[in-house]
């Protein structure tokens, strides 16, 4: 099919988008293109302001505003010819060529292309080798073409845009990923344990929530212990704070790690910046500890960005939780299992979570702490010292 008759389809489609649908999509966009490790570690961010059938990008821009990121907007020139501009607020945009709202040139810093840490583009169709069909002007293609062009390039669109193939010519430049409401669809993934390093350095010190930061923390740690024939899974607290984000909260990942021994874990955690201190491998306030080399529970299986993450399913963190009270008397476990029996609710597989315990002979303490989550009653050291004593001593 020829460009022309493409466009032409495209924006057919994009006209025919139901609002509700196209406002639930975009909303999905916009909290996934966070999961993009060059857009979420970026200091200088291109944005597009969005035309009505295009992905909008006023949420994302917002958000980029809130996590102190420099948003830059383009301006376009006749013959195709861009510049860029840094605008401090949304409301400094006015309309200009072609209806798009842009930077007012007097009043907003010009940027160079080689300023860019990553660009969110628009398009009317894309394909999984990252070409991108625009308007047929090539501002874009001229600008990523640019020589001292080095951003990372993310195209925002919807999922039914995907075409099976996109003419293009050899000096068109691809796409570094599509972000669309059902997935990233990464052309350029992150290669070597030099870049995994910077992108945990980044990721660690952003601003970022914290658990954002130990999740995606989690995956670039095993992403790294992966590639060097590895395979990690996050346990312990790091585990609850994945499972049921604010129940507890840590800044250290214990990893079950197999497949090599440990003395090769040492050279990996170097590789991506952390020191050894003790049992420990330490960046910052950042501890990696390795607990165990067999891991015999049931795992997920989880997407962050570009990398999985193997964690512990959230019946065996319950269940650690419940058999610490039980047979440690440790009233920071009952409670702790206590807020995830509440927090989990009927996400938690009773028969798993049950046949977990009997194992280790505490079926019975979580009936008891199933009963107390489910009563409106305050959860103290001294009521779970009373209720270990009734029932155990």
């Amino acid at each position: 099919m020829s460009k022309d008759a493409l466009r032409a389809e495209a924006r057919a489609f994009l006209r025919a988008l139901p609002p509700a649908e196209r406002a639930a999509a975009e909303a999905r966009i916009a909290r996934r293109v966070w999961e993009v490790p060059e857009i979420a570690g970026a200091r200088t961010l291109l944005v597009y302001a969005s035309l009505p059938e295009e992905v909008g990008t006023d949420g994302i821009a917002a958000e980029a505003r809130r996590r102190g990121i420099t948003l830059v907007y383009p301006r376009c020139l006749p013959e195709g010819r861009m510049t860029l501009h840094a605008v401090d607020a949304p409301d400094a945009l006015r309309p200009g060529r072609f209806g798009i709202r842009e930077p007012d040139a007097d009043a907003s810093p010009l940027r160079e292309p080689g300023e860019i840490d990553a660009a969110l583009i628009p398009g009317l169709a894309w394909d999984r080798a990252g070409h991108r069909l625009g308007r047929g002007a090539g501002y874009y293609d001229r600008l990523l073409a640019h020589p001292e062009w080095r951003g990372f390039r993310c195209g925002l669109f919807f999922a039914a845009q995907e075409t099976p193939s996109i003419p293009h010519e050899a000096w068109d430049v691809r796409l570094d990923a599509i972000v669309t409401e059902q997935e990233i669809a990464r052309t350029t993934p992150v290669r070597d344990s030099e870049d995994l390093a910077g992108l945990l350095q980044k990721t660690w010190s952003s601003d970022r929530p914290h658990n954002e930061r130990m999740i995606w923390s989690a995956a670039i740690i095993a992403t790294a212990l992966h590639r060097a024939g590895m395979r990690a899974t996050l346990v312990g607290g790091g585990a609850i704070e994945f499972h049921a984000p604010g129940v507890y909260t840590t800044t250290d990942l214990d990893f079950v790690i197999e497949g090599r021994p440990r003395a090769e874990i040492d050279p990996v955690m170097r590789s991506l910046g952390m020191q050894r201190q003790g049992r420990h491998w330490v960046m910052g306030d950042l501890y990696v500890e390795v607990p165990g080399n067999v891991m015999e529970e049931p795992v997920d299986t989880e997407t962050i960005g570009p990398f999985e993450l193997r964690v512990i399913r959230k019946e065996y963190v319950v269940a650690d939780r419940i058999v610490g009270f039980r047979h440690w008397k440790s009233w920071a476990h009952g409670a702790q299992a206590i807020t995830l029996i509440r927090t989990l609710g009927r996400e938690l597989d009773d028969k798993v979570l049950r046949a977990a315990l009997r194992k280790e002979g505490a079926e019975h303490a979580y009936g008891l702490l199933r009963r107390l989550a489910a009563s409106d009653e305050e959860v103290t050291p001294q009521r779970l010292d009373a209720l270990w004593h009734k029932h155990y001593r």
